[in-house]
């Protein structure tokens, strides 16, 4: 058959792939794909603390270089206004990039939260006693969770820069 959409050409190849695979290589490909996408979390959160520096930073020059008599002045106020409105919901789209919600993988033996709720002999327990067909669907799982979580996370921060970059059209009114 033809294929004629080159996405579905590579699906078509990886399961090709998949399907001569044996436990241990499926089990290895599972991990590494983890790994590959749990790599991806340094960047976002690179991205997140450049800009709540740059955001504070911003702030602060807002903070300093207001005095008390342009608080009776509108050229003044409403773009000052505007740009710290729009700082701090681009602080909240950061914080939100910082502390996801990581509801999700029950029972799963590679998430951080579940482990913590074993008791160390439990664990072990547990991890003795996996299939190999259980690991690597949890790998996957976790995979398919952590994905998730990092496009959650791109997309807040891709909001706060964009907020950021708003907020910059008042700020340089005011200077």
């Amino acid at each position: 058959k033809r294929w004629t959409n080159p996405v579905s050409q590579l699906s078509a190849y990886f399961a090709m792939i998949c399907l001569r695979m044996d436990g241990k290589e499926k089990r290895d490909f599972s991990a590494k794909h983890l790994d590959r996408v749990l790599g991806f979390f340094a960047r976002v959160e690179a991205k997140a603390s450049f800009l709540f520096a740059i955001n504070t930073t911003l702030l602060a020059l807002i903070a300093l270089n207001l005095r008390k008599s342009d608080v009776a002045l509108w050229y003044v106020m409403v773009p000052g206004v505007a740009a710290v409105l729009l700082l701090v919901v681009s602080l909240w789209f950061i914080y939100q990039c910082h502390f996801p919600k990581l509801e999700g993988g029950s029972g799963s033996l590679v998430y951080f939260a579940e482990i913590a709720k074993r008791t160390e002999p439990g664990f072990v327990t547990d991890c003795e006693a996996v299939s190999e067909d259980a690991l690597i669907k949890d790998y996957l799982g976790q995979t398919w969770r952590n994905a998730q979580i990092l496009a959650a996370k791109f997309a807040h921060v891709k909001t706060a820069f964009t907020l950021t970059g708003l907020a910059l059209v008042p700020w340089f009114h005011l200077k």
